[in-house]
Formats: C-alpha cells, structure tokens, sequence
C-alpha cells in the first residue's frame, strides 16, 4: 500500500474579474442607487422641522395630524412630547420647504377642534378627519422662527382681516366668548375669550372691530351688554325692549360714539362695559377724561351694601367711585385667616383741581401728605332706605400716625378707619316703637264717632229732603233765566253801553277843547290871585278887631276923664290908626284889589267864552256858574273893605266920632 502514488489535484484555468460578474448583479446596485437618490430628493426637498409648544394638545398625533394653511396641508407632525418640566406639550411638525420663509416670529399656531356655541357649531370637519393645526402667518418673507408659543384659541383678526383690537374691561360677567358686538344692529365685531384682569377686580376680554367700522371707534365710544331686556311701563302699556334674539340669547355688545370730533382709537385701548345704553350715555358726561389715580382700602368685617359705582367723597365732594371689589385673606399680613373687604378707589386728579399732565402723580404725593396729616378712610351710609354704603376720605384728629404704602399691590394702599354705618334694623326698630306709641284706639273711637254722626246726618229727614228743595230752586232758577225781562237784559245792556261810548266820545271831545283852550290853567291862576288876596284881606282885618277894641276903651272913658285926657288918648289913637294906614302893606293893598279884580273878571271872561263854545255840553255849564257863584261872592267882601280902607285913608278921625 505504500508504493501507491499520491492524487494529485486537478485544476482547471482561472477566469478573469470580468468573466466572473454577472450581469444580474447590476439589479440590487441600481435599485441602491435609486434608493438613495430617492433618499437624497426627498432629504434635499424636505422643510425645516418646528416646535409648537401648547397648553395642551388633546388628539394631536405624531403622522398622522396635519399642520394646514388655508385649509390646505403644509406639513405634519412628526413627534409629539413634553417640555423639559413636563408642564406642556411640545409638538414638532414638519412643515413645507415653499413655506418656511414665510413663518416668521409673528406665526400663530392652534389646535383645531369641533366646538359648541350659542353661535352655532364650528370645527365639523374635524369630526371625520380629526384634530388639526392651524397656522396663520403674512405674505411676506421674513426672517425664519422654528419655535414657537402655540394659542388657545383662534386669533380674532385673520391676515385677511382689516382692524383694531382692543380691550374690554367689565366689572361683572357680561363678557362672554365669540360674541358679536353690534352697531345699530349690524354686526361689527368680536369678543374673544373673557378671563380674570392681573389685579384680581375686573373681567377682561380681547376684542376686534373690523373695517370699516373701526373708523367708528373713539377716545369716547361706549359700550354696554346687550344681552339683557329692559320693561317699561307707560301710558301706552307695558313695552319690553331689547337688540336683537340673538343677542338675548347668545349675549353681546353694542357701542356707539354720544360725542363727536374725539380722537380715533388705536390697537391695544381698554374700555370699560357698562350695562345699558342709559349708562353709558350718562358717563360721557359725568366721566371726566384724563388720568387716574387708584388706591386700595381694606376694610374689616363682612360689609354689605357697598358696590361697584359707589361715590368716593372728600370734603363732601365726590372726587371719583368703587371700581372694584374683592375679598381678601392675609394671614401674614393681619395675623388672622378673617376675611376683608378690599376696594379699590379711582380717583379722578381733574376733581382736585390737577392738571392732565402729571395729575396723576401730584394726586398720589397729595394724599401721600394728606395720611401723614391724618387722613383716613371710611365706609358711610349712603342711603338709609336701600341700605347703600359710599366711601369718604376725611381727616381723624388724634389718629394714630400711618403712612399711604405706595409699594402696595396691586395699588397704593391707604389706611382706614371706624366706619360709620348707620344701624337700619335699629333705625326700623325705633320706627315701629313710635307707631306703637301712638293712640290708635283713641284715634279708632274718634273715627267710629265720626261715622256714627255721619250716619245719623246722612239719614236725617232734613238731608233727605235737600235734594228735592235744591231741584225746585234749580228749576225756579230755570224759570227766572227764561223769563222775557232777563231775556232782554242783554238787548238793554248793549243800548246803555252804546250809550255810555257817545257819552265817553262827548266827554273826551271837552277835554280836548278845555286843554287846547289852556282854560284850567287860567281858572286855577284866578284861584290863586284870590286866594291870595283873601290871605293879605285876612291879615289886615286881623288888626280891626283890637283897634275897634280900643276905641270903645276911649269911648268908655271919654265920659269920666278930663276932655284933655281924652283929647290926648284920641290924637293917639289918630296917630296909630295913621300908622297903620300909611304902612306898605296897607297902601298896596287897593292896588292889588284892582288887579285881583281884573284877573278875575279876564279869567270869567275867557271862562265865559269857553263855555260859551261848548254851550251844548251841561258840565261845562255847571263849572261856569261854579265860577260865577266863586266870584259873586268874593266880589262883596273885596267891596266892603275896600270902602272901609277908603274911609280910613280920607278921614280916620270919623271913626272916633
């Protein structure tokens, strides 16, 4: 066996590289080769990858929810997650490369679903395709944003949308969601989700006009809720009035401009809700603009009666209102866990005499002085009969010191003090104590003797019969009105008044003439000139009295004194009498006898001549022989001392005689 020889192998000749590949090798390299370009297309094509960051993000999944633009899709969410403190959810989306230069830091993001409103039923294509997102960005490119802060809700103002957007701040919950705001009953807005404001007192909401309609909107415009009714009751009956069923149903606003040529408002204003149009209107007016200032007082206890709208008085004078109330629990702060009224208080610097341009810090720094001083806030009764309560800022003498803590928040806080509170039960109790303390049974028994004595006068037979007696003197009244003589008073009485007109018409035809004639005048000169002479006729007979007094002294005498004596007295007496004869008064008084007698006899003449024109009128008759009779009897008196002067003047020794 072992000189067999080894086998030795055989082998046949190499082939080459080339003849050894195959041609079916080149299937899996081409279809690798077109893998990858595929890879690299879709790669290269590919757009940016951005977060979204929201709240919350129920029914969004990672491929399969779309990120839509116009509802038309531009991208999908790859990956769905939490941020790092697991407090909301992140969401990453790829979205179109066409459209990644357009999502820039102003892009909003929000999570489309159905939703159920008064206004009716929004987001139904939801409902078979599932949640959506929806972006909303401008048309023009801008610098590329790849995260972002996701919304709530839908934005009130699309990118197609022309507007403002304000805000509005209510003291009540009168905003409600995706409600209309009206202008006389046109739609023309929207109000977007309504939340609590910062400070914890107002209820906030965003709110969008559209064009054209914000060209409406000013420093003044006004709005109040619509949602209610209002029922008046007048002449005409009961009336219930309100804007619109929808608006009584679903809630909204209405707003108009009461004050024209304001300054237009601009994006980001606030204003206030009232709640009705009367409202509104009235605050135009007692509203003053400018600044304001709010301060904060805390009161204890549970007060009632004290509400939004209450006056805030100093001195006396209202100097601004409560805008807002809430409860307050600071155990740190009080030492308790009690519960205390917080108010706020908007003071209005225009009240206090302070100019718009830093009014508002010229009013802090003032009370800042005035509670170092000693001012001090307090709840006062406004009103006993509905109990309302009003706030006064007043001065308390012995206080102890306190400060206006300015660092306060969420305003300046200024110190209180006892407030003054007007018991009404007490005050109704000593109400109800002063009707017991009136007399009503002697009050009863009166009335019960008045009626009974009313009773008995009603049923007497005297009041029975005064309805007959009054019927027949009615119908004695009706015979004595119709009879013939009472009929024809009326006839009678025009024929007297027509005759009382001639007679009127006569009388002022003789005053006309006696004026134009000047006759009054004249008559009335003559009177006087008599009477004058009568006075200068009285003065100079006063002394014939004493004189005839004396010569009958002499003529006594004559008889037992010597004839010398006697002679004596009577040259005397002469010479007395001549005295008084020859005095001015004595010797002017013929001469002014003359010419009283020609003034007379020219005024009888002139009288004698106007009456003679009017001989036919019996009063002008009268008064001429009024004036005669006047002038008959003067005539004699002027005669006989005029001859007794005369006698006088020749020989005055006749008298002794």
């Amino acid at each position: 066996m072992s000189g067999e020889a080894p086998e030795v192998p055989l082998e046949g000749p190499r082939r080459s590289l080339a003849s050894r590949v195959s041609v079916v090798w080149l299937v899996p390299v081409g279809a690798l080769a077109v893998a990858l370009g595929i890879g690299w297309k879709q790669w290269s094509d590919q757009g940016p990858l951005i977060e979204v960051v929201f709240e919350e993000a129920g029914g969004v999944l990672a491929g399969e929810t779309e990120l839509r633009f116009r509802d038309v899709a531009v991208g999908l969410v790859e990956e769905v997650g939490f941020t790092d403190e697991l407090d909301r959810v992140r969401i990453s989306i790829r979205v179109s490369k066409d459209l990644a230069p357009y999502i820039d830091e102003d892009a909003q993001f929000w999570v489309v679903r159905p939703e159920v409103s008064t206004e009716g039923v929004s987001g139904l294509d939801t409902v078979l395709s599932g949640v959506y997102l929806r972006g909303q960005w401008d048309g023009q490119p801008g610098e590329e944003s790849r995260s972002f802060v996701g919304r709530d809700h839908a934005p009130l103002l699309g990118p197609d949308d022309q507007g403002i957007e304000i805000t509005l701040r209510a003291t009540e919950g009168v905003l409600s969601g995706n409600s209309p705001i009206l202008y006389k009953g046109v739609e023309a807005g929207r109000i977007g989700a309504a939340g609590i404001s910062a400070d914890g007192f107002y209820v906030e909401a965003p709110a969008v006009i559209y064009a054209p309609y914000d060209n409406l909107v000013t420093e003044t415009t006004r709005f109040w809720d619509t949602s209610g009714f209002s029922v008046s009751i007048g002449t005409g009956g009961a009336e219930i009035d309100f804007d619109s069923v929808a608006a009584l149903l679903a809630g909204g606003l209405a707003f108009d401009t009461f004050v024209s040529g304001a300054t237009l408002a601009e994006s980001g204003q606030t204003f206030e809700v009232y709640d009705a149009e009367e409202t509104a209107r009235n605050s135009v007016f007692n509203t003053p603009d400018g600044p304001s200032l709010n301060l904060v007082a805390v009161f204890d206890g549970n007060v009632s009666g004290l509400a939004v709208g209450a006056p805030v008085e100093l001195d006396g004078v209202r100097i601004g209102s409560v805008s807002g109330l809430n409860g307050l629990v600071d155990e740190e702060r009080f030492g308790d866990r009690g519960v205390r009224l917080q108010t706020v208080l908007t003071i209005l610097p225009s009240r206090l005499g302070m100019a718009d341009d830093g009014g508002a810090e010229q009013a802090l720094q003032y009370f800042v002085d005035e509670v170092a001083d000693g001012l001090r806030a307090r709840l006062v009764t406004g009103s006993i009969l509905t109990g309302g309560l009003k706030v006064q800022l007043i001065d308390v003498p012995g206080v102890e010191a306190a400060t206006l803590d300015v660092d306060a928040l969420p305003y300046p806080s200024v110190p209180v003090t006892e407030s003054e509170i007007s018991d009404v039960q007490a005050t109704a109790q000593g109400t109800l104590d002063r009707i017991n303390n009136l007399p009503i049974e002697e009050l009863l028994a009166s009335a019960t003797s008045f009626l009974e004595n009313s009773a008995r006068l009603i049923g007497s037979d005297d009041l029975q019969q005064t309805p007959t007696d009054i019927r027949a003197l009615l119908g004695d009244i009706r015979g004595f009105v119709g009879s013939e003589e009472v009929q024809a008073v009326p006839e009678q009485i025009g024929v007297v008044m027509s005759e009382i007109e001639l007679a009127v018409s006569d009388v002022r035809a003789i005053l006309d003439d006696v004026r134009e004639a000047e006759a009054v005048r004249r008559v009335l000169d003559a009177v006087d000139g008599a009477t004058a002479v009568t006075a200068d006729l009285d003065t100079a007979l006063d002394g014939v009295p004493e004189l005839i007094s004396n010569l009958n002294s002499v003529a006594a005498n004559a008889a037992e004194l010597p004839l010398e004596r006697l002679l004596a007295e009577v040259s005397g007496l002469a010479e007395e009498a001549r005295a008084l004869v020859g005095a001015e008064a004595t010797q002017a008084l013929p001469g002014r006898i003359d010419t009283l007698l020609a003034e007379l006899e020219g005024g009888t003449a002139e009288a004698r001549s106007l009456i003679a024109g009017l001989n036919e009128q019996q009063a002008v008759a009268r008064l001429l022989e009024t004036v005669d009779a006047a002038g008959s009897d003067l005539d004699p008196r002027i005669r006989i001392a005029a001859s007794y002067y005369d006698a006088w003047i020749t020989s005055p020794e006749r008298l002794v005689v």
